[in-house]
């Protein structure tokens, strides 16, 4: 055991996460073995490194799963890879004794924030997880409007800070750099550019980054798009391609939400951060059992919104922004008469989406049931007949956890042509031209979009 409390191998066994837990692409990403020295505070010194080759199983060390002890960030919170640190014994504690591991989640928004989407799901949902198995977790986020400064929700701590909600904000980066109390947390989550502050200004802590993009993907899109202010778009996405590439090189861990986002992470400027930091493959997961289709649930969610057996119901889960591609499916459904479109979620075009519901004149058929809770969401993908990913750039999407939530639902979720998926959902989804208008209209009335019963 190491000076810090660490002992470099795991415990004798290990165990398995709840069967229900269904993870795409599950593949993890593994460095080479090369051991380089870091002058780092916080990094380990080459004496407590253990060589990691191919093939072997996951250690506590810097190439196992969780380098410095940092917790599995998988949403079932599983434990079953490393514990924080190895008693004689194989207990998992954490590094001040306890048996409960103290983590620090800090994220710009949860789901009871407008517009919140996939990923601020996954980040709550993997807070719940790990709670509900033990450890103390707290998660740090912006205001939620009528919701006050710190409140405890499902075995969850949520703490506020700054003035903007769900946005990044001079006061969230100035509030996350200098807040006090890291020192008694085992571990903090970076979800996605949450702590990249807190990441720079106070590095002798334990630091995960989940990515669920890459800046470099978006400066692309907006010079490939150019629509509305894109030159500013351009200069703040090569601010951040900088930065995050800085960032990658002081963490513990960065994972992957998807095979594509660690591809983006693999390529220029990131990849040199490797020879220093872990990255890994973990991607998005859901809870089969919790979507899975229940025909009594479709008759009880059908019957509140109003809808026959027989109507067609299409839905769409997403944040309403340009990226996310609405429109396009308002667009097909006003060529299919009697189809109805269902639209969860809120965002900045959430009014240019209904005025184009009107234009078309099919608003009696395009619903906006706005924010939906996690069960909420269960709810109306079993009442729906098709699901439709139509999101503009595939490239910014990582791996959506609504087309998960949609499979493990029984439906087979439309998307785009060039979309690129894991072997598993790949041979499930059907790809459409989504700029095809035609082809996405009839493929809304096809009998193939289920796989149920």
């Amino acid at each position: 055991m190491n000076s810090s409390g660490y002992s470099p191998d795991p415990p004798a066994g290990r165990t398995d996460g709840p069967a229900t837990l269904t993870q795409s692409d599950g593949a993890s990403s593994r460095a080479s073995g090369t051991r380089v020295r870091m002058a780092h505070p916080k990094r380990w010194e080459p004496e407590d490194r253990a060589t990691v080759r191919p093939g072997d199983p996951p250690r506590c060390s810097p190439q196992g799963t969780h380098r410095a002890g940092l917790p599995h960030p998988n949403v079932m919170g599983d434990r079953a890879h490393c514990p924080y640190r190895n008693s004689e014994d194989g207990a998992r504690t954490s590094r001040i004794g306890s048996s409960t591991v103290k983590i620090l989640a800090v994220t710009r928004a949860i789901p009871d924030h407008d517009g919140a989407g996939g990923m601020e799901r996954m980040a709550w949902l993997r807070a719940k997880r790990m709670a509900a198995q033990g450890d103390e977790v707290t998660v740090l986020t912006t205001p939620v409007p009528g919701r006050p400064a710190e409140w405890h929700e499902d075995g969850v701590r949520v703490r506020t800070i700054a003035d903007r909600p769900g946005r990044y904000s001079p006061r969230w980066w100035a509030r996350t750099a200098l807040l006090r109390g890291l020192s008694e947390y085992d571990a903090i989550h970076s979800e996605s550019a949450g702590a990249t502050a807190m990441i720079h200004l106070r590095p002798r802590h334990r630091y995960l980054f989940i990515a669920h993009g890459t800046a470099k993907q978006e400066l692309m899109n907006a010079l490939r798009v150019r629509t509305g202010r894109w030159p500013l778009r351009a200069i703040r996405y090569a601010y951040w391609i900088m930065l995050d590439a800085l960032t990658y090189r002081r963490v513990d861990t960065v994972l992957a939400s998807s095979s594509q986002v660690e591809r983006g992470l693999r390529d220029r400027p990131y990849r040199g951060a490797w020879a220093v930091t872990e990255l890994r493959l973990m991607p998005n997961a859901v809870d089969e059992q919790h979507f899975a289709y229940d025909p009594e649930n479709r008759a009880r969610a059908r019957e509140r919104y109003g809808f026959a057996d027989s109507t067609r119901v299409v839905a769409t889960i997403s944040r309403l922004d340009r990226q996310k591609g609405v429109d396009r499916v308002i667009n097909a459904v006003a060529r299919q008469h009697g189809v109805h479109h269902v639209i969860a979620g809120l965002g900045p075009e959430d009014e240019s989406l209904r005025a184009l519901s009107r234009a078309l004149g099919v608003e009696d058929r395009v619903h906006f049931v706005g924010h939906v809770d996690y069960d909420e969401v269960r709810d109306i993908l079993a009442m729906a007949d098709a699901f439709v990913l139509p999101a503009r750039n595939f490239a910014r999407e990582g791996l959506p956890l609504s087309v998960l939530e949609a499979k493990a639902s029984g439906l087979r979720p439309v998307v785009p042509l060039e979309s690129d998926w894991p072997a598993d959902v790949a041979d499930v989804v059907v790809r459409v031209d989504m700029d095809d208008v035609e082809e996405l209209a009839a493929t809304l009335v096809s009998p193939d979009l289920t796989l149920r019963g």
